[in-house]
């Protein structure tokens, strides 16, 4: 297990959580190549985030088709449990993918309905995440 910051070439990802609340930090790339780590990340925060998850993509450079398959299991789970899903700080490039896909909603309600992602004035605790290689 790791502290949710697992050295990846594609993909980095923390995750941390606060008043039930639980954050996806994504940097890098989300694809074929690096969806399963973002995928135990998700199961992770999911059993913290017992209101919400929210994605912070601001240093997200990359998401091709998988990636964005990977956001909507994402946002179907939350919808199952009766979580919100919502995305901040995506780049342009991302922001493009999401409109084009139809969930740019996603970021617009995010602006004025999710709590602080930053963490600047919270104490947001980190979340450790099984970095998937077997024990032993």
């Amino acid at each position: 297990m790791t502290d949710g910051s697992r050295p990846d070439p594609l993909l980095r990802v923390s995750v941390d959580h606060w008043n039930g609340v639980a954050r996806i930090r994504l940097a890098g790339e989300l694809d074929l190549a690096s969806r399963e780590h973002f995928e135990r990340a998700l199961s992770a925060a999911e059993s913290y985030g017992r209101t919400a998850v929210v994605l912070n993509l601001e240093n997200l450079v990359f998401m091709d088709s998988t990636g964005l398959s990977a956001i909507l299991t994402a946002l179907k789970r939350a919808e199952d449990s009766g979580r919100t899903l919502q995305v901040h700080g995506a780049r342009d490039e991302i922001r493009r993918i999401l409109a084009i896909s139809g969930l740019h909603w996603l970021l617009e309600g995010a602006a004025s309905t999710a709590p602080d992602s930053s963490g600047e004035a919270r104490d947001w605790e980190p979340i450790l995440v099984p970095d998937g290689e077997p024990d032993g």
